[in-house]
Protein backbone atom coordinates (compact mmCIF):
# COMPACT_ATOMS: atom_id res chain seq x y z
CA UNK A 1 0.00 0.00 0.00
CA UNK A 2 1.30 3.61 -0.72
CA UNK A 3 2.05 6.05 1.77
CA UNK A 4 -0.49 8.88 1.60
CA UNK A 5 2.03 11.36 2.67
CA UNK A 6 3.69 11.11 -0.81
CA UNK A 7 0.65 12.09 -2.92
CA UNK A 8 1.51 14.44 -5.63
CA UNK A 9 -0.95 17.26 -5.61
CA UNK A 10 -1.10 19.90 -8.38
CA UNK A 11 1.32 22.43 -8.38
CA UNK A 12 -1.01 25.16 -9.64
CA UNK A 13 -3.20 26.62 -7.22
CA UNK A 14 -6.35 26.55 -9.39
CA UNK A 15 -5.79 23.29 -10.44
CA UNK A 16 -5.51 22.26 -6.45
CA UNK A 17 -8.55 24.55 -5.40
CA UNK A 18 -10.51 22.43 -8.61
CA UNK A 19 -9.46 19.19 -6.75
CA UNK A 20 -9.87 20.00 -3.48
CA UNK A 21 -13.26 21.27 -4.32
CA UNK A 22 -14.29 17.67 -6.34
CA UNK A 23 -12.93 15.46 -2.85
CA UNK A 24 -14.98 17.77 -0.54
CA UNK A 25 -17.88 16.99 -3.04
CA UNK A 26 -16.96 13.16 -2.87
CA UNK A 27 -16.70 13.74 1.33
CA UNK A 28 -20.12 15.75 1.57
CA UNK A 29 -21.69 11.95 0.07
CA UNK A 30 -20.00 9.86 2.10
CA UNK A 31 -21.41 8.62 5.40
CA UNK A 32 -18.25 7.97 6.56
CA UNK A 33 -16.74 11.82 6.64
CA UNK A 34 -18.34 14.70 8.42
CA UNK A 35 -16.97 18.37 6.55
CA UNK A 36 -16.04 20.26 9.72
CA UNK A 37 -13.53 23.55 8.50
CA UNK A 38 -12.37 23.25 12.22
CA UNK A 39 -10.57 20.14 11.54
CA UNK A 40 -8.21 18.77 9.51
CA UNK A 41 -8.55 15.33 9.50
CA UNK A 42 -9.67 14.08 12.81
CA UNK A 43 -9.60 10.22 13.07
CA UNK A 44 -13.08 8.35 13.47
CA UNK A 45 -14.65 8.47 16.95
CA UNK A 46 -15.09 5.15 18.73
CA UNK A 47 -18.89 6.31 19.29
CA UNK A 48 -19.80 7.42 15.70
CA UNK A 49 -17.17 6.09 13.44
CA UNK A 50 -17.32 8.86 11.39
CA UNK A 51 -13.97 11.38 10.38
CA UNK A 52 -14.10 14.82 10.45
CA UNK A 53 -12.47 17.03 7.70
CA UNK A 54 -11.95 20.27 6.38
CA UNK A 55 -11.01 22.00 2.78
CA UNK A 56 -7.45 20.34 2.60
CA UNK A 57 -8.72 17.35 4.77
CA UNK A 58 -10.95 16.10 2.12
CA UNK A 59 -7.87 15.96 -0.61
CA UNK A 60 -6.01 13.81 2.64
CA UNK A 61 -9.25 11.72 2.89
CA UNK A 62 -9.99 11.54 -1.44
CA UNK A 63 -6.93 12.33 -3.30
CA UNK A 64 -4.25 10.98 -0.92
CA UNK A 65 -6.34 8.09 0.68
CA UNK A 66 -5.30 8.76 4.16
CA UNK A 67 -7.11 6.56 6.36
CA UNK A 68 -9.98 7.56 8.15
CA UNK A 69 -8.59 6.51 11.43
CA UNK A 70 -5.48 8.27 10.92
CA UNK A 71 -4.52 11.69 11.83
CA UNK A 72 -3.47 14.90 9.69
CA UNK A 73 0.11 15.12 11.46
CA UNK A 74 1.55 12.67 8.58
CA UNK A 75 0.43 14.79 5.64
CA UNK A 76 1.20 17.83 7.36
CA UNK A 77 5.01 16.93 7.90
CA UNK A 78 4.91 15.58 4.46
CA UNK A 79 6.37 17.17 0.99
CA UNK A 80 2.80 18.30 0.44
CA UNK A 81 2.02 19.78 3.66
CA UNK A 82 2.21 23.59 1.86
CA UNK A 83 -0.26 22.98 -0.45
CA UNK A 84 -2.53 21.86 2.09
CA UNK A 85 -2.05 24.97 4.45
CA UNK A 86 -2.67 26.84 0.73
CA UNK A 87 -6.31 25.13 1.14
CA UNK A 88 -6.67 26.42 4.27
CA UNK A 89 -6.51 29.95 3.72
CA UNK A 90 -8.23 29.24 -0.06
CA UNK A 91 -11.13 28.27 1.79
CA UNK A 92 -11.60 31.88 3.31
CA UNK A 93 -10.73 33.69 0.27
CA UNK A 94 -7.09 34.69 1.19
CA UNK A 95 -5.78 34.15 -2.43
CA UNK A 96 -2.64 35.98 -1.45
CA UNK A 97 -1.69 33.91 1.67
CA UNK A 98 -2.53 30.94 -0.16
CA UNK A 99 -0.58 31.83 -2.99
CA UNK A 100 2.64 32.71 -0.25
CA UNK A 101 1.93 28.68 1.35
CA UNK A 102 1.82 26.96 -1.82
CA UNK A 103 5.50 28.81 -2.82
CA UNK A 104 7.03 27.81 0.65
CA UNK A 105 8.12 24.24 -0.37
CA UNK A 106 10.59 25.70 -2.72
CA UNK A 107 7.94 25.86 -5.82
CA UNK A 108 8.59 29.16 -8.22
CA UNK A 109 7.94 32.54 -6.32
CA UNK A 110 6.62 35.49 -9.24
CA UNK A 111 6.27 38.66 -7.91
CA UNK A 112 4.00 39.40 -10.93
CA UNK A 113 1.67 36.14 -10.11
CA UNK A 114 1.50 37.20 -6.03
CA UNK A 115 -0.18 40.30 -7.32
CA UNK A 116 -2.41 39.03 -9.05
CA UNK A 117 -3.34 36.44 -6.28
CA UNK A 118 -3.75 39.50 -3.68
CA UNK A 119 -5.87 40.88 -6.33
CA UNK A 120 -8.29 37.64 -6.26
CA UNK A 121 -8.78 38.33 -2.60
CA UNK A 122 -11.91 38.33 -1.47
CA UNK A 123 -14.83 37.16 1.37
CA UNK A 124 -16.33 33.61 1.12
CA UNK A 125 -19.52 32.63 2.89
CA UNK A 126 -18.67 30.42 5.34
CA UNK A 127 -19.00 26.73 5.54
CA UNK A 128 -21.92 25.81 7.78
CA UNK A 129 -21.10 23.54 10.58
CA UNK A 130 -22.10 20.17 11.13
CA UNK A 131 -25.56 20.74 12.99
CA UNK A 132 -26.03 23.51 10.86
CA UNK A 133 -28.48 24.69 7.73
CA UNK A 134 -26.68 22.70 5.00
CA UNK A 135 -28.56 25.61 2.36
CA UNK A 136 -25.52 27.86 3.65
CA UNK A 137 -23.09 25.58 1.67
CA UNK A 138 -24.09 26.33 -1.67
CA UNK A 139 -23.46 29.67 -1.15
CA UNK A 140 -19.73 28.76 0.02
CA UNK A 141 -19.25 26.31 -3.19
CA UNK A 142 -20.47 28.92 -5.66
CA UNK A 143 -18.25 31.28 -4.43
CA UNK A 144 -15.17 28.51 -4.38
CA UNK A 145 -16.39 27.74 -7.94
CA UNK A 146 -16.04 31.46 -8.86
CA UNK A 147 -12.57 31.42 -7.29
CA UNK A 148 -11.01 28.40 -8.60
CA UNK A 149 -12.62 30.31 -12.75
CA UNK A 150 -10.73 33.54 -11.52
CA UNK A 151 -7.80 31.77 -10.87
CA UNK A 152 -7.82 29.82 -13.78
CA UNK A 153 -8.31 33.22 -15.69
CA UNK A 154 -5.26 35.00 -14.18
CA UNK A 155 -3.01 31.95 -14.49
CA UNK A 156 -2.31 30.81 -11.43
Amino acid sequence: MKNPANCKLPKKLSKLAALALEDLKKVERSRRYVVDMGAWHEPADENDGLCYVCFAGAVMAKTCKLDRNATEEAMLGGPESSKFQALNYLRTGNVEMAYRAMHGNGLPFDDNELVRAASLDRTVPPYVGVDEDKRGNRAWHEAMRVLVADLKLSGL
